[in-house]
Order: structure tokens, then sequence, then C-alpha cells
């Protein structure tokens, strides 16, 4: 085949140029001999001549090597390209290896470790071999398969460090040398050999010929051992020749020491740790070190963090290690410091990288990250150096743009320039039209300004511009609203740091190091926000309520402007938007389009709409003397009349139906005030943990209502709790003593007077629970007699209010049966089910007694013989669809907490499911929502789950005593259709369990 392909090609160019030159033959000889000796793989590096190894560094370098080089180069300027930069935290040192998603390179990647793999497959003897397994691993290390990176790095370091080098430069020598001892024979010793040959199988040849006589057995068997021994003579010969050679002693002049010197010269120039190998033309480097760097890098991204740092020590303190490489080390070293917080120590190996680098795009961004390590040492004229450094070098404009911002702060603020001047440097930005798009980021930055200044107005009017003039960049609004959040926080102004919480939350990524403490400050303020804005809008209609008719009209009007002014702004800003957004779809070529609004008739047209929605239709008339106009006095006629308003009485009057004017509306209006008090007083305290604040609240509730009983012994506990922590021991006895002199029974009291009080409980319950076991292990061992006198001391013993009552009352009901027969079993059962609601005990007495064939749907005055002539109107539907139901009580629930609570217990449990979860209400009872769990694939897939959920203690301990039941599809539309679920736990009862 390789003979065809070189008679092909030697064809084609004769063919087609007569006349060849000594380049064409040249080239034709280049490509002849390449395909006869590329392909050799099996033979070691050292087997192979120099010519063949100049081959395969050709073939490996500039094809397998090359192509794979150039694919890794480009998928890390996708990687960039892709990577946005927050320029309000510290940037990162490596953009490519930060990008969240890696797989739009993942092909490319995937064909640059295919390259490398042949390259290492059909040409081990090259040279570049290492550099190869480098690239692999630089690419597995992009994949963010850090694992395999990890692996890959390590094995090139086990198999090419100088150490290994040397090894194989010695086992190579070794080889050398045992095949230089087989000598081949001389040239004239060969030809007299063969010669000698020759002339012997003549003679034997005519001996044939004339001698045509057949030997004997024995005379061939004597012949074979004749020539057995001389062959044994000769070799014994040989080997005391050599023997006699061995002994001979030997001349001064074949002593190898300066021979040795020499290679052991060649050997550190060839292997060396820094050494730079040179075969003609093909310089290469080992990559030894390079994939050290790489492999601590790997070590940093996976927070190995002292076994990073350990790599790139040894690689500082060789005195070996390449010149070229030291920058790059440098970097790694800053990069591993800034992921570790150390930004102080950071700061010297960002200088080291800075001042060893050469060429401007490397050093750019490093001058930024110093510039910001600086602003957070409070070194802000280093800060300034750096930032000026950064213009300089002329980066991309938004790097431009950021840095100029930040020198300008630190002029100011290292005392180069005055604040006013750094003001209106950051204003002259502003002005600048092509800054509009950075408006967010200046608004910030004059915001930092005016706190350095101590000024809070100006600082939050800044922040809230940003935020108003931010359309597409999500780290500034997490800046912008994180700022804003800690203020309104400091302030103490809860609703606002609420909301500023979860506009940052919203634009958070959850891979973020803030998202969880920003989740954390949002919910612990969702509670406090809610119960404040409650108490000032309960609070608000109270006071309106109680003004004349012609104020409260007025005030109606004044917050539908206000609506309809802020609804205009808000769709303005909306198609704003939408327009910027179509034009950047369409292009922005220059000269093709205008952008001037008045020449794009759509954008006229939806500025007219918005225009006449808000104020009307309205004459085209120039107002700069509108004093003069005729207009003015129809207006102030339309005012005494009341009739401008352009309201409807309808309208009015739906702004104000929600006043609470009858004495039954401004009951509940206060009793929501006073819960809201309540619970505010606790979240200051639980969440919070701020005391102070839980007493200001908790004593005006008390104050404001003093007539209200409902929360009052808990509000006076939390009180004495508050003192104390605050360390006021008058107040502190003044809410003990009111417990005492109020509730003297309560569990707070006892706990009050007895420190030990609830340790004496815990051990009377479980002297409590021991008895009830023992009375129990009685019943089972069938001492009913001895078992039912225990009972009857129980009361005596514990109590009649004793929290096991219920149990004792079960256990007695069952000796009862088990003693008098089942009719005195039926009787004690529902004496359970009337004394014991809602507990697990009546439950259980239910079961028994339907087992037993007595109704008790209705409660204790209905229970009765089962009813077997009334049919059912559910199915069991075994294989089909099921959803799961979970019964609430929203007075003892939040249902979104439930939702929540569910949807986490599926998230860890059944991640693969996609469970979807709602909630309805049967009727127009809205105080017994239903979580509706689905779907299932039948009945055994429910059942699972029903019994998942129900062991779960987490779920228990949200959904409280909620009931769960799953329904099949068909029973599921049954239950909608009669809007109620009476006689379905029946048949779940009945069937399910």
């Amino acid at each position: 085949m390789r003979k065809l392909i070189i008679k092909d090609f030697t064809e084609l160019m004769f063919n087609n140029n007569k006349r060849l030159n000594r380049r064409h033959i040249f080239l034709l000889a280049l490509v002849i001999i390449s395909l006869l000796s590329s392909c050799v793989t099996q033979k070691k590096k050292d087997d192979v001549s120099g010519f063949r190894r100049a081959l395969h560094n050709m073939n490996a370098h500039y094809n397998g090597y090359y192509n794979a080089n150039v694919l890794i180069n480009e998928s890390i300027a996708k990687l960039n390209e892709a990577h946005q930069d927050n320029y309000n935290q510290i940037l990162d040192v490596y953009t490519y290896s930060e990008v969240a998603d890696a797989k739009p390179v993942y092909a490319d990647l995937d064909e640059a470790i295919k390259k490398s793999s042949i390259v290492i497959t059909l040409h081990r003897p090259s040279k570049w071999v290492d550099d190869c397994y480098l690239n692999i691993g630089k690419a597995q290390f992009l994949k963010q398969d850090y694992e395999t990176a990890e692996q890959t790095l390590l094995y090139l370091a086990e198999e090419y460090s100088p150490a290994a080098m040397a090894k194989k430069k010695a086992r190579a020598k070794k080889r050398r040398k045992a095949k230089s001892k087989k000598k081949k024979p001389s040239k004239k010793r060969r030809k007299k050999k063969k010669k000698k040959k020759k002339s012997t199988r003549k003679k034997s040849s005519s001996k044939k010929k004339t001698k045509k006589k057949k030997l004997s057995k024995k005379e061939m068997r004597e012949k074979y051992l004749a020539r057995k021994k001389a062959q044994e003579d000769a070799k014994n010969k040989e080997k005391v020749d050599d023997t006699q050679k061995g002994q001979e002693p030997k001349t001064p002049k074949s002593k190898p020491a300066p021979k040795k010197k020499k290679k052991k010269k060649e050997d550190k120039e060839e292997y060396s740790y820094d050494a730079k190998e040179k075969d003609g033309v093909f310089a290469h480097k080992a990559a030894y070190q390079e994939g050290q760097v790489w492999l601590a890098r790997n070590y940093t991204q996976r927070g190995l963090y002292d076994d990073a740092a350990y790599t790139l020590r040894r690689l500082e303190q060789n005195p070996s290690t390449f010149s070229s490489l030291r920058p790059e080390i440098a970097k790694a070293k800053a990069d591993l410091l800034i992921k570790q917080k150390k930004y102080k120590e950071a700061i010297p190996a960002l200088e080291d990288a800075v001042s060893q680098f050469k060429k401007r795009k490397d050093k750019v961004r490093l001058y930024y990250i110093l510039g910001q390590l600086y602003q957070l040492d409070k070194r802000e004229k280093d800060a300034y150096q750096a930032f000026a450094k950064v213009v300089k070098y002329k980066p991309s404009y938004e790097m431009a743009f950021s840095a100029k911002m930040n020198t300008a702060l630190n002029a100011w603020l290292s005392g180069n320039s005055t604040a006013d001047a750094a003001i209106h440097s950051l204003e002259k930005l502003l002005k600048d039209p092509k800054n509009k798009d950075y408006k967010d980021q200046l608004y910030f930055t004059l915001a930092k300004l005016y706190q350095k200044q101590g000024d809070e107005e100006k600082t939050i009017a800044a922040l809230e511009n940003s935020l108003n003039n931010n359309s597409a960049n999500r780290s500034q609004t997490v800046e912008s609203s994180l700022m804003l959040a800690d203020l309104y926080f400091a302030k103490a102004d809860f609703v606002n740091a609420k909301k500023y919480f979860d506009r940052a939350l919203h634009a958070l990524d959850k891979s973020d190091e803030r998202y969880a403490m920003v989740s954390k400050y949002s919910q612990n303020l969702s509670g406090i926000a809610a119960n404040l804005e409650l108490i000032q809008e309960q609070d608000s209609l109270l006071a309106v309520a109680e003004m004349p008719e012609a104020k409260q009209r007025a005030l109606a009007i004044k917050i539908l402007e206000e609506r309809q002014i802020a609804q205009a702004k808000e769709k303005a800003a909306q198609e704003a938007i939408a327009a910027n957004a179509a034009g950047k779809k369409q292009g922005t070529i220059v000269g093709l389009k205008s952008t001037f609004f008045a020449y794009d008739p759509a954008k006229v047209k939806k500025g007219k709409r918005a225009f006449e929605k808000v104020w009307g239709d309205r004459p085209l008339k120039d107002n700069g003397r509108r004093s003069a106009s005729q207009d003015v006095a129809d207006i102030g006629e339309l005012s005494e009349n009341g009739d401008n308003e352009g309201y409807s009485d309808a309208d009015i009057a739906n702004i104000l139906k929600g006043l609470p004017n009858s004495p039954q509306s401004k009951k509940k209006a206060h009793s929501k005030i006073y819960q809201a008090m309540f619970d505010l007083g606790v979240l200051y305290r639980d969440r919070l943990e701020e005391p102070a604040r839980s007493v200001s609240v908790l004593e005006d509730m008390l104050g404001r209502y003093p007539d209200s009983t409902r929360n009052e012994l808990d509000g006076l506990y939390y009180l004495y709790l508050d003192h104390s922590d605050l360390n006021h021991p008058g107040d502190k006895q003044k809410y003990y003593d009111l417990i005492l002199q109020k509730y003297g029974n309560s569990t707070y009291a006892k706990v009050l007077k007895n420190p030990n009080y609830l340790n004496e409980l815990k051990k009377e319950q479980n002297q409590l629970g021991a008895y009830f076991d023992e009375t129990y292990a009685l019943y089972e061992a069938e001492k009913y007699q001895a078992a039912s006198k225990r009972i009857k001391e129980v009361n005596k013993l514990f109590g009649a209010d004793n929290p096991m009552q219920a149990k004792f009352s079960l256990l007695s009901a069952m000796l009862g049966g088990a003693i008098n027969g089942r009719k005195a079993y039926i009787e004690g059962l529902k004496e359970v089910v009337a004394n014991y609601k809602n507990t697990e005990e009546e439950k259980r007495a239910k079961e028994i007694l339907r087992v037993l064939g007595e109704n008790v749907g209705g409660g204790p005055g209905s229970v009765g013989k089962a009813s077997k002539e009334k049919k059912s109107l559910f199915k069991l539907e075994e294989k089909r669809m099921h959803f799961m139901l979970i019964l609430l009580d929203a007075d003892k629930v939040v249902v979104s907490d439930v939702k929540n609570a569910v949807s986490d217990f599926n998230k860890k449990n059944y991640k693969l499911q996609q469970f979807r979860i709602s909630n309805i209400y049967l009727g127009s009872n809205v105080k017994k929502p239903i979580i509706v769990v689905r779907k299932f694939r039948n009945k055994q897939k429910a059942m699972a789950y029903y019994d998942a959920i129900n062991s779960d203690s987490r779920i228990r301990a949200v959904i409280k005593d909620a009931k769960i039941f799953p329904v099949s599809q068909g029973n599921y539309r049954q239950v909608l259709r009669q809007k109620s679920l009476v006689g379905y736990e029946d048949f779940f009862l009945e069937n399910y369990k």
C-alpha cells in the first residue's frame, strides 16, 4: 500500500511538472522517507535512529501537538469571553477557570485530548510526548474535570520528572553498552568463511556422486557423536580464551574516567531540571515544570490549598526553575492566596508577578486586582497608582471605565485631590453619552464617596439612582441592593431592608458565598417586615376612618393620582427597555438607521398613548405663559365644584371600602395590631437577638391594650427574659412579680419559683412513662386484673390531668374487653372517643370501633351499628394515577411553610420524580386548605410516599396534626365534585391501611 502511494505521488509530480528543480526533488524525497519511516512505534526511543527520531519530532510537533494547542487556546479565549467581571468584587486572577458552565468548549477540548493521545500512541520516540500529556491535563482542567486532570498531571510528574528521566537515561546507556559487546565479524573473515562453506558443499556433493554407498546405522551414530564432541571442544576452548583475556592487566589507556565525566555533563544538559534540549531547528523545553504549575492550580480549584502551596513553594525555591515560568508561579500563588481570603499576603505575590511579566496584556488585570487589594488594606495612595497604571495600559473599555472611577475615588482618599474634584470627575463621566450603560456603576461609586463623607441621605439617593439606571447588570444590582439593605437595617427600617435583601437575593447567583447570608437575612426579616407593615396599615386605616368625609375623599383622589403616575412611569420604563432590546437585535450598523425617537413612528405612537392614558387628550399648546390662558379659570372653577378629579365615585369608593368604620371592624383591626405587636416582639428577640427592641414593642402592646389577656402571659415572660439580658434588675423583678400575681399556677410561674421545675417535670414524666410501660407489659402477659388495678391508681399517683391519661383510658378499654367481653370493650372505646378529641388515642379507638362494626362518623352521639346498605361514593383504583392530599388547619400552620417543607422533602428524597405541589380549597372554607402533591403512578407508589412523609420528623414538626391521604385520580375528582372529604377517611382506612 505504501509503495502504491509513493508511485502515484511520483507519477503525479512528473506528469504535472516535467522539469523538476532541486526543491521539488527534496520535497519528494522527504515525503517518501517520511512515509517509509514515520510509522515505527514499537521500537524504544533509544533504538530509533537519529533521522527517524527527527521525523517523529516533526510530525508530533507540527501535527497533533500544534493542533491540540490551538484548540486549547481557542477554548481559553471562548471561556474568557463568556466570563463577566464584577468590578465591585475582587476580580478573578484566571477568568477562564471561573466560568460557571464550560460545556460550550467540551467538543474542542475533547478533540484536543484525542489529538494529543494520537501523538503519544504513534510518536512515542518523540520528545513532545510530555507536552502532549500536559495538553491533556490542561484540557481536562478547562473542562472542570479536576479529579481526572489531577491524575494526568501526577502521571506527567512521575514519568517525566528529572529523577525519572535520569533513570531512563541510565537504562538506555546500559542497553547500548550490552548491544556494543555483540560485535559482528569483520568483512574479510565473513568472506573467507563463506568461501570455505562453499568449497565444503562442493566436496560433499562430489563425494555423494562418486560414492553412492549407503551408511549403516552404526556408522551414522559414530559420525554424529564425533561431530558433537568437536562442537563441545570448540566451546570449551572459547571459554578458556575469554577467561585468560579477562585476567590480563588493564592498561592506563583503558581507564574511562574522562569519558564518564563527559557523559555526566551530557546527561545534565539533556535531562536536567532547567535544560532546554536543542535538536537542530526543533527546540524543546521539558514540560515537567509547567505541569507542576497546572497541578498547583488544579489543587487550588479543588480547595486543596496545602498541596497547592507545597507544589508552588518547591518550584519557587528550586534555582533550576525556568526564569520564563517564574511570573506564572507568582500569579498562581496570588490566585491561591486570594481564594483563601489572605488578601494581605497576596499583595507581594501580585507585585512579584507584575514586575516579572513583560507584556502589558499580562500586567493590566493583575494591576487592577492589586489596586483592589490595596483598597482593602487602606493603602489608598498605592491603590490610586495601581488604577492609574491600569488606565495607562489601555485595557477593555469596561475595565478602563471602572479604573477611572476608582482612580477618582482613591485620589480623594489618598489626599491627591478634594472630594468636590472627585465628585466633579464622576459627574463628568455621567454626562458622557458613551457611559450611558455604566450609570449604575457611576452612581454606586458616588454612593461610596458620599458614605465616606458620612452623608447618609445622598448615599441612599445615589444607590437608588444606581438601581433605577440598571437594566441588565445583575452583579451591580446585587451590590447596590446589599448596600441599601445594610443601610436600612442599621437604621432599623426593616421593611425597606427586607425589600432590598429580597432584591439582592433574586439577582444573586447561588454559587456566590454571600447567598446563604442574604437568604438568612431575608427569611429572618420576612415576619418582622410583614408585622411592621400590618401595624402601619391598620393604624393608617383607623386614622383615616376618623377623618371627615371630605378629607377621606381628597386622600382617595391623591392615592389614585399617585398610582396612575407610578403605573405610567413603570410602563414607559418597560417600553424603553423593550425598544432598546429590539434595537440591539436589529443591529447597530452606523448610518443605516437613526436612534432618535422622533424618527421612529412606533415609538411616537407608543409615547402618545402613554401620555393620553395619564393626562388625557389635551391640545398641544405653549405652556410657557399659562397664566395668560383662559384654561386656568376653568381649572379653578372645576376645583371649587369638585368635578376636576377625573375619577368616578366608584373609583373613590373602591379606595375607601376597606376603612374600619363599624365598631366590629375597628375591633378586628385592633386585634390584628395586638397580635402583630406580640409576634414582632418575639421575632426581635428570637431572630434578631435584640432584646431592647423586643422590650419597646411588647411594653407598647401591654400599655396600648391593657385589657387584652390573649398573649399577656407570654408577653410578660418575654419581657422578664429581655430585661434579664439587658441587666435591668428592677424591671426584671417587676415582671417576675406580675407573672406570679396574675398567673401563679402557670408553667412560667412554676419555672420562675423553682429553676429545677422542668427537670423535675421531665423526671415525673419519665416515671409516668415507665409506669405505663409496666402496666402494658402486664396486659400483654394476660395479667388483666393486675393491670386494671394499676390503672385505677394512676389518678392518685400522677393526677387526673397527667399527659398520658388518654393512653391509660384506651388501655383501660382494652382491659375491659379482655375481662368483660365485647360490650364493655365498645363502651370503653366510646368513652375514649368522647373524652379525648383530636388525639392519637381517639383515632385508634375509632379504627377499632369500625373493625367491630360500629359507625363512628358523626361523633360520640352517633356511634352505632354501621350501615351495610350504604354504598360508598369512592372506588378502589389501585393501578390508576394517585395524588397525595395534606389537610391543614390555617389557624395552626402557615400554608407557605408547609409547601416549602414538602418541597424540601421531595428534593432530598425524590429528586428525580419532579413532583408538583399546589394548594386548593374545598368550597368557601379558606381555613382548611389542602396541599396536593402530584403525581404517583399507582397505589403502591403513593403508599410508599405516604409512609415516608409520615415517618419524617421534620415534616411532622411543620404540619403538626395535619391528616395525609393518598387518593386516586377518580376519587380526587369525586372529592372536588362534592367539595368535601366526608366519607373518604373511612374509605381510606378500609382500603389503604
